[in-house]
């Protein structure tokens, strides 16, 4: 076919159409990264696009130091600006809240604050009448709940005082002897721990020097007994963890502590305390297997029929809740096949749980 030169010097069949323009529309920001690039290195634009389509490997030439200097201060320049910005942000929404406050007498900025976050409120609002009734409501029920639970602990450490005589800590202190031999540390630290709370020694996670002193100051008459000069150490910690943690619920038991050392461990509830810490750690594992396997874990399962996050369960619980979900999932009632499968194998993964 014959061919001939164009107007533009391009040579192309003579009855082709003439070629079409092509326009490319970049982003501003593209348009701002090129430039950047091409300034860096000192090519064109054109020669910036190439090095990134072809992938070229040979390395740009290496801007001038006082281009690398530019630049670096350019990016500092852009973080110090972004960080001005969120503390103008941050400035206005406290100064909103303490107008807030200043409407609102014995009511703080930060207590404001934290209410607009749990609520999940606009900060760059101030509060409605409805949201100022609503925190000041909050506010109250906090004011009546504090002392109620003061009186309920401080009655609770009376009653667990009056439980602690000589005879029944004397009691306990001979039947933890041979506890060491039935237990691990792990476990008597854990039983202690828990029962910290109930007498208002919060805030412990580990087993140190400052719990062994409020627990003496709390019941004076058990500093007489010692559990460091017999033993080994590791004996001993388990001897006096469990001292203790039968003492603080001697309030929430009957009766005298049995002599017997496995009784004694049975009457206070540690083989139940035992048994559950065993079972919630299968639990915690069975789930993280699940979860690499891609399966639906237990706490999937229990929001997928309605059932709490956390707590004990039982079949006639799991059964009821599944009846319940299945009204609203079942094909005839607006729900689809899958759905019932799902909330099926989330019952039936439940139950099994429990038999195992």
């Amino acid at each position: 076919m014959p061919s001939k030169r164009s107007a533009g010097a391009r040579f192309g069949p003579s009855d082709s159409p003439g070629a079409r323009r092509l326009e490319v529309w970049l982003q501003p920001r593209t348009i701002e990264l090129l430039d950047t690039l091409a300034q860096q290195w000192g090519v064109a634009r054109g020669e910036v696009i190439d090095q990134l389509v072809t992938g070229c490997s040979a390395s740009p030439a290496q801007p001038p130091r006082a281009e690398r200097h530019a630049a670096k201060q350019d990016r500092l320049d852009r973080s110090e600006f972004y960080d001005r910005d969120a503390a103008r942000l941050q400035a206005r929404r406290w100064e909103i809240c303490r107008k807030d406050a200043s409407d609102l007498p014995g009511v703080t900025a930060k207590q404001i604050n934290i209410f607009k976050i749990e609520q999940k409120m606009d900060r760059d609002r101030p509060l409605s009448d409805a949201g100022k009734q609503a925190l000041l409501d909050l506010l109250e029920h906090h004011r009546r709940q504090v002392p109620e639970e003061a009186a309920l602990l401080a009655e609770h450490i009376q009653r667990m005082k009056q439980w602690a005589t000589p005879d029944r800590l004397r009691a306990i202190d001979g039947a933890v002897e041979s506890a060491p031999q039935m237990t691990t540390r792990d476990a008597a630290t854990r039983f202690l721990l828990t029962a910290l709370e109930t007498v208002g020694l919060n805030g412990h996670d580990r087993i140190d020097e400052r719990v062994w002193s409020e627990l003496e100051d709390l019941i004076p008459y058990a500093k007489v007994f010692d559990f460091t000069s017999s033993g080994s150490p590791e004996d001993n910690v388990i001897r006096r963890c469990l001292f203790w943690g039968v003492a603080l619920r001697l309030a929430t038991l009957e009766g005298d502590p049995p002599q017997n050392t496995a009784e004694c461990l049975a009457w206070c509830g540690f083989a139940v305390h035992q048994s559950e810490q065993a079972r919630n750690t299968d639990q915690w594992w069975s789930e993280l297997t699940d979860r690499m396997a891609g399966r639906p874990g237990i706490e999937a399962d229990r929001r997928l029929l309605g059932l709490p996050a956390e707590g004990n369960l039982t079949v006639q619980t799991i059964k009821a809740a599944y009846k319940l979900t299945a009204r609203k999932a079942h094909p005839d009632l607006g729900g689809t096949a899958e759905q019932m499968t799902q909330i099926i194998q989330a019952k039936d993964r439940l139950i099994q749980a429990l038999e195992q």
